[in-house]
């Protein structure tokens, strides 16, 4: 008995979109082509929609380098809150080591977050902390979950981007 073999192949086409929308104060728009994906949000001043290229590689790219002024955009790992590019940090992780691989530290991690317990709680809950009392406490790490304790946790002096310490998880603005 003869056993056949058949060899079926597949071709897959990915068509890219010819555009996207951007309303203006409408919620953040995730696009996803050419291989990049960017988090966008629009401020813009003239409340007009703005029209995002993104057929050709190059378009998407020019684009992303030429950003209307108030358009927000962010790395899709990013949560963006408050026009700002927000990161969960690790244990022990400076705001300056979060934001490295991002455009740099963003000073909305002072002026935002720390700045009112709602505001901290927003943003955690918008990285995905985990759930806690919220506390206070006199350091310069701004918003923060530490682990050790359960708690979420806003430091009541200037936030400063260098800081981290052992069981203390900060959430970031980074530049993108």
């Amino acid at each position: 008995m003869k056993l056949g073999l058949s060899l079926l192949l597949f071709t897959f086409q990915v068509i890219a979109a010819d555009s996207y929308d951007l309303a203006f104060n409408a919620a953040v728009l995730t696009v996803d082509e050419h291989s990049t994906c960017k988090k966008l949000y629009s401020n813009h001043p003239s409340g007009d929609t703005i029209y995002i290229p993104t057929k050709t590689t190059g378009e998407w790219a020019a684009f992303r380098s030429n950003l209307p002024t108030n358009v927000t955009m962010c790395s899709c790992d990013a949560e963006l809150v408050a026009e700002s590019c927000w990161y969960y940090g690790g244990s022990n992780q400076s705001c300056t080591t979060v934001c490295s691989s991002y455009g740099g530290y963003d000073g909305a991690t002072s002026t935002y977050a720390a700045a009112s317990d709602a505001n901290c709680a927003e943003i955690l809950d918008a990285v995905g902390a985990p759930a806690g009392t919220m506390n206070t406490n006199g350091d310069d790490l701004g918003c923060y979950y530490q682990n050790a304790k359960g708690e979420r946790v806003r430091g009541t002096d200037p936030t400063t981007a260098g800081s981290a310490q052992t069981n203390r998880f900060r959430i970031c603005a980074c530049q993108s």
